[in-house]
């Protein structure tokens, strides 16, 4: 499964008040941008879309005017990942919601094949995977090797996502072309 690193985590006060003033800049940079014809849907030089780096970054307020400005929601960039991959993967609950009110589609596969419930699962990302599920992720898709999000769960210790996959179907006698799920 692949996926970045996590932002920097810089607890002082004062990175954190450059932090907020910096993405007020960045929204309304991409406002005039967008605004002035500018692409919504344009990629950096690895493929990524402006929707993707919003979501990686927890950015609702971007994540909103992309949308509002015509992003394309489903847009795969770089490693074949999405916006709803992204922001799965992160634990920004709000941006997956968001996303899925508009349309995202919920099993779309990475070039690893696994989907945004795989990415949540192994995360332990709960309220995401709980989301996933109502809007109809697949509890039993199968991903890189065959694995299902329960795999995932298992391996990463994520024992309550692992109970919640299981009571919402997921197959415990699932295997990956190398072993047991559970």
């Amino acid at each position: 499964m692949a996926a970045r690193n996590t932002p920097h985590d810089d607890s002082s006060s004062n990175a954190s008040n450059d932090s907020v003033v910096l993405e007020r800049v960045e929204l309304l940079f991409t406002r005039i941008l967008i605004d002035s014809h500018g692409d919504a849907n344009a990629k950096d030089e690895d493929g990524t879309t402006l929707l993707q780096h919003a979501s990686y970054r927890g950015d609702y307020e971007l994540v909103k005017l992309l949308c509002e400005k015509g992003a394309d929601i489903d847009a795969r960039g770089d490693m074949g990942i999405t916006a709803l991959h992204e922001a799965s993967l992160f634990g920004f609950d709000t941006i997956v919601q968001f996303l899925l009110d508009q349309g995202a589609q919920v099993d779309v596969q990475n070039d690893d094949g696994d989907t945004a419930l795989h990415l949540a699962s192994a995360a332990g990302n709960m309220a995401i995977v709980e989301r996933l599920i109502e809007k109809g992720a697949d509890v039993n898709g199968r991903g890189q090797f065959g694995r299902v999000p329960l795999w995932y769960a298992r391996r990463e210790g994520r024992d309550w996502v692992a109970r919640l996959l299981l009571e919402k179907g997921a197959d415990v006698h699932a295997q990956d072309q190398y072993t047991v799920a559970s």
